[in-house]
């Protein structure tokens, strides 16, 4: 969310959303109390990473690696440079349904094409693929960082009895 103070009426300001290019006129605590949420946003969740992707590329990258087919093309092309009939062997699908999971890769900016000839092979880009692990970096470490607190919080705790039989169970042995 992008948020900017102008002039569109009396005591208001204009909040733009990024992502959806609206609008929305609002005035007075309301204002403040978006502005106090965008930024706990920023600070707080979603801090950026130098050099990394926009959001919508971020959910292009993401949705490509959501598909297993997509994923083992990827593999592949870590391997070096490949036409569309060499990736094609090994799956059981039509070459014309690997051009558009190539299309897709191409789209998330995991893959690019260039013309050799009569050809096109695919290359990997392995920036955009180390923008997203980067990005999945900064939440492993603070979810460990969490764990090995929760740990430490357990280890501290004294060992707790056993849990006393529930009164149902005792009934039914009766």
């Amino acid at each position: 969310m992008t948020y900017t103070r102008g002039k569109p009426g009396k005591n208001s300001s204009v909040i733009q959303q990024e992502y959806c290019g609206c609008e929305q006129e609002v005035s007075g605590p309301k204002f403040y109390l978006l502005i106090a949420i965008g930024l706990y946003k920023f600070v707080v969740m979603f801090e950026p990473i130098p050099n990394s992707l926009s959001p919508q590329q971020m959910n292009a990258v993401f949705s490509a690696l959501g598909d297993p087919t997509r994923r083992a093309l990827l593999s592949r092309l870590a391997q070096g440079d490949a036409t569309v009939n060499d990736l094609a062997d090994p799956f059981p699908i039509s070459q014309p349904a690997i051009s558009k999971h190539l299309k897709v890769l191409e789209d998330a900016g995991l893959i690019e094409r260039h013309r050799r000839g009569q050809q096109r092979p695919a290359r990997l880009r392995p920036e955009t693929l180390a923008a997203a692990t980067e990005w999945l970096a900064r939440f492993k470490a603070q979810w460990e960082t969490r764990l090995d607190q929760m740990d430490e919080l357990l280890g501290r705790q004294p060992d707790l009895p056993a849990d006393p039989p529930h009164p149902t169970d005792t009934e039914k042995e009766d």
